[in-house]
């Protein structure tokens, strides 16, 4: 390889270093973000888990409130007109 001397080399390697070592940094930087992402979606899924098993706890404290409302109801209605 005539006309190349051996400066034309080094700075390919120092070039072909500096692009490996960018790379290697910028999967790094994406790895630590991603870990980040993970996080605030499992703190997002448990809060959600979370609410899911209050409105399921809601739902039926809601649905027996009406059950014993319509009972009330039940008794009022058979007790209308007689004395007590």
């Amino acid at each position: 390889m005539e006309g190349l001397d051996v400066s034309f080399w080094i700075g390919i390697g120092i070039q072909l270093f500096v692009y490996v070592l960018s790379f290697i940094v910028a999967i790094a930087v994406m790895r630590v973000k991603l870990i980040y992402v993970e996080k605030e979606v499992d703190k997002i899924s448990s809060t959600m888990r979370v609410e899911c098993e209050k409105t399921t706890i809601n739902t039926r404290d809601i649905k027996s409130a009406h059950r014993r409302i319509d009972e009330l109801r039940a008794d009022v209605h058979d007790n209308n007109g007689k004395e007590r």
